[in-house]
């Protein structure tokens, strides 16, 4: 909903069984291997997480622009959070086979990638407040049959036209439109026709 962009759920799924079978064939093929286990899901979850990240940035809406890329530059963390868990457990575990060690940097990564998510789904809660904020302002400065701005609008970007004009020394104008004759239509044909007149006027 934050993007135009949608997954592919037949790669995805894809994807998520060839990493069930990596997993299940490191498991079962012979001794556990528990790098595998580890580095096995990375794949998915990097790739995901970076197309998460362009998806947002590419055309994020203005009204939540900022928490938009707030939330891309979190979801890329979280990616550069895996790539770095990797490393690290396969520096610990995989060369040295020093489990405490690798049990501690497990352990780091864990704690950060609890903090990315934290961090995320305040990003997804602030970009819903800023949504409702532009709803309750459309609300507020609009009228809702015509999208027309109201009468509270109209008078605020008056105020704005005449201090800018008086700011600049130049002249601005108000043009007032009537709709000839409308209690007629409106008295004649009824209140669904009276506003399909004056949604077609606006």
């Amino acid at each position: 909903e934050n993007t135009h962009r949608r997954l592919n759920l037949r790669w995805v799924g894809a994807a998520l069984g060839a990493t069930i079978l990596f997993i299940a064939y490191s498991n079962f093929a012979g001794p556990p291997n528990a790098v595998a286990n580890l580095v096995g899901p990375s794949p998915l979850a990097i790739v995901h997480g970076l197309y998460a990240a362009f998806a947002l940035l590419e055309r994020p809406a203005v009204e939540v622009r900022n928490a938009t890329r707030f939330l891309a530059v979190t979801l890329a963390l979280a990616a550069f959070v895996w790539i770095l868990r990797d490393a690290s457990v396969w520096g610990a575990l995989g060369r040295s086979n020093d489990r405490d060690r690798a049990d501690f940097v497990i352990a780091m990564f864990v704690l950060a990638q609890i903090l990315v998510a934290i961090a995320a789904t305040l990003c997804l809660f602030w970009i819903e407040v800023r949504k409702m904020e532009g709803v309750l302002e459309h609300m507020a400065f609009n009228d809702p049959l015509t999208e027309l701005p109201n009468r509270r609008s109209a008078l605020l970007r008056f105020r704005e036209e005449a201090a800018r004009s008086v700011r600049h020394q130049v002249p601005f104008a108000l043009l007032v439109v009537d709709v000839d004759h409308f209690k007629q239509v409106n008295d004649r044909h009824g209140q669904q026709v009276s506003d399909a007149v004056l949604k077609h006027v606006a």
